[in-house]
């Protein structure tokens, strides 16, 4: 006996009420989300670049301020005299009181770390205090950014330890000389002065911009 079997077209079920509108709005979402990765992508490589750019800088001034607070417990080793536990500690100090200043005025930290190791021997050899250093230093950034922007910060250290050492003149210490004419004094006139009272002079007239050089600080 053979049976046959009639196969007919079956039709499709029929759609579920409002299944066509979840499908579509699932791949307006899948659409979506291929055009967001690429930007969380992007953004998520700035943040890490910039978070690493972070890390190197700090990483960075970190050994800057190492080198420094070595070379200042050097210099106070041999020009003060004291042993390397006590010369480090003020050392440490002595940077911590930098930081402060650099954080209130012009210029980077480096910039007072470079000009307090430059003039300190100079001016110590004058009868300076460790008050009168700091100050000196603070006052030294201050005028030559205020003189001579970012290329002062490098060249007004230079102008102190001239100016102490030999004094000043229109050619070798443009800065120093244009800080002593607000307070009225010319070069000849500071030429005469013992290292004491230079010291005195220059922070005089250094300090003339020590008010415009906060404000630009700000």
């Amino acid at each position: 006996i053979v049976a046959h079997i009639r196969i007919g077209k079956v039709d499709p079920a029929p759609a579920l009420p409002g299944l066509d509108q979840v499908e579509k709005k699932t791949k307006e979402i899948e659409r979506s989300a291929l055009g967001i990765g690429p930007a969380f992508m992007a953004a998520g490589a700035a943040i890490a670049a910039g978070l690493a750019m972070g890390v190197t800088k700090a990483i960075q001034l970190g050994t800057e301020m190492e080198t420094a607070q070595g070379n200042i417990t050097s210099l106070f080793m041999s020009l003060e005299g004291l042993g390397p536990a006590a010369a480090a500690r003020l050392g440490k100090t002595v940077v911590q009181q930098l930081s402060e200043d650099a954080a209130k005025g012009v210029g980077e930290l480096q910039n007072y770390l470079d000009t307090y190791q430059q003039i300190y021997a100079p001016a110590r050899a004058g009868g300076a205090s460790a008050d009168d250093i700091r100050r000196l230093t603070k006052l030294t950034v201050s005028a030559g950014f205020g003189l001579q922007g970012n290329r002062g910060l490098i060249n007004a250290p230079l102008d102190i330890q001239q100016a102490l050492t030999a004094g000043v003149g229109d050619r070798t210490t443009p800065i120093a000389l244009a800080a002593l004419r607000t307070i009225g004094m010319d070069g000849a006139e500071f030429n005469k002065l013992d290292t004491n009272k230079r010291i005195q002079a220059l922070m005089d007239g250094f300090g003339s911009f020590e008010g415009a050089a906060e404000l630009m600080g700000q």
